[in-house]
């Protein structure tokens, strides 16, 4: 039966303020710490994140303003600060439209360093995620995506280069459509089909038994329900085909995260069993799943 185990009915948890920051709860992570001020830079177990890593997270904006402007006796956590200040700043658009990216392939430019596309001569430039050069942008804006694209396209008629331009079908029409030179240069073009849910929870499979020990997910495990058809039955269910069109395969990394995270959160704290607190469930990633959900109606 639902919310029960072994046929007993499961106690309700408490709401961790690590739980509120993840539900986007920000009177519940006010109340709490006004309770407890101690909790601002409270660890949860595994995962070991603050609260305002958690909210992060989340994209939970106005709880992790909330956290950064914490006038209390605590202070927050300066490498958790440091880390969510690092990723506004690099997000950031200036008044241009251009983020810290665009700025810098502009000054290259400028500087007239095309070093990277110069050492390439006589092999490969791999461009991944092509159409990030040319965002969608109002006319009037400074185009610096444009430019780079087009010191590129400068040194593909020397023959001593082979230029692989790859992002997904719909964005890269627009960088087609940017230079007239473009498809006179680029005469080959390859379409891959979008892996399938199988495929998918076939690449979670092979992550999962490859895991390097610097990933967040090694000493993880799944637990023996989560065979291949269990996955993929469940990455159909609770993910529509256009989320899937839209991820492919990063859908895998951003369930596994989030997964784990479930672990994290439904663990007890009293539990001892070492298999319990390494051991991702069908239930975590179908947690997971519902996360990717919640994130991406935030975007």
């Amino acid at each position: 039966m639902p919310g029960s185990q072994n046929g007993r009915p499961r106690p309700a948890k408490a709401q961790t303020i690590h739980n509120l920051a993840r539900s986007g709860d920000l009177a519940g992570v006010q109340r709490r710490l006004r309770e407890n001020p101690d909790l601002l830079n409270d660890k949860n177990p595994v995962m070991c994140q603050t609260p305002l890593h958690v909210a992060s997270g989340y994209n939970n904006t106005d709880i992790v303003k909330f956290l950064l402007n914490w006038q209390g006796t605590e202070t927050v956590d300066l490498e958790a600060k440091n880390m969510v200040l690092e990723l506004l700043q690099f997000f950031t658009f200036d008044l241009n439209g251009m983020t810290p990216l665009h700025l810098a392939v502009w000054h290259a430019l400028q500087a007239g360093d095309c070093s990277t596309i110069q050492d390439a001569e006589g092999g490969i430039l791999f461009v991944d995620e092509a159409y990030r050069l040319i965002p969608m942008q109002k006319s009037d804006d400074k185009d610096y995506g444009l430019e780079a694209l087009e010191e590129i396209m400068s040194i593909m008629d020397s023959g001593k280069i082979v230029v692989i331009f790859a992002g997904y079908c719909e964005p890269m029409k627009r960088v087609i459509a940017s230079n007239d030179g473009f498809c006179r240069r680029v005469t080959k073009f390859f379409h891959f089909d979008d892996f399938s849910t199988t495929e998918l929870a076939e690449i979670l499979h092979m992550k999962m038994n490859s895991l390097s020990d610097s990933s967040l997910l090694y000493g993880f495990k799944l637990h023996p329900s989560c065979s291949i058809d269990a996955i993929a039955d469940l990455i159909a269910r609770e993910t529509s085909e256009k989320r899937r069109k839209q991820m492919n395969g990063g859908l895998v990394d951003t369930l596994l995260v989030n997964a784990r995270e479930n672990l994290d959160l439904r663990l007890d704290f009293n539990c001892d069993d070492v298999d319990t607190m390494i051991t991702i469930t069908l239930e975590d990633l179908e947690a997971g799943l519902r996360q990717i959900s919640r994130q991406r109606q935030l975007q």
